[in-house]
């Protein structure tokens, strides 16, 4: 029988609320490079600086 865990709260806020204004993302030396759409609001930006510390994956902001 498998276990599925249940993703962290920072987790569930990116994919809910920050991914759909993701445009691209790019793996560069093990880390992945996020490109936000021009139009995304500046609370979502605030709100990914927020919480990519603590998703299960090295993670950064490129531009908008």
């Amino acid at each position: 029988m498998e276990v599925m865990a249940i993703p962290n709260r920072e987790t569930v806020i990116f994919h809910r609320q920050i991914r759909p204004w993701i445009v691209a993302g790019e793996m560069n030396h093990g880390v992945i490079h996020y490109t936000f759409s021009q139009d995304t609001p500046d609370k979502i930006i605030d709100l990914f600086q927020t919480v990519r510390d603590k998703l299960s994956y090295p993670c950064v902001a490129v531009s908008n």
